[in-house]
């Protein structure tokens, strides 16, 4: 089914372009499954040929879902990104692990 754009459609893409260009540098802390889920979830979005068109697959309440989805992974990979952030390093860089 098709769905009309509208100005919440509109700006809801734009939302999911503008969070996705944010999480870009930090997917490389995610799990390989996981960036696989981050790019089935991105070939899901509307295209902006599908956005001029005036049609998109994806009703708004889909895509208010996905936009909750994409906050959830974001808060995934800023959790991820402080825990690298506070842990000890090696001079190598690589991470210290320490046994208690």
């Amino acid at each position: 089914m098709r769905h009309k754009v509208t100005p919440r459609t509109e700006r809801a893409v734009g939302d999911l372009r503008q969070m996705a260009a944010a999480l870009r540098s930090d997917l490389n802390l995610a799990s390989s499954a996981a960036r696989l889920e981050w790019w089935a979830l991105q070939a899901q979005w509307p295209s902006a040929a599908e956005i001029a068109g005036g049609t998109v697959a994806m009703s708004e309440d889909e895509l208010d879902q996905m936009l909750a989805k994409v906050r959830r992974f974001a808060e995934i990979l800023a959790a991820l990104r402080r825990s690298r952030r506070d842990r000890p390093l090696r001079a190598s860089g690589a991470p210290l692990i320490e046994l208690a």
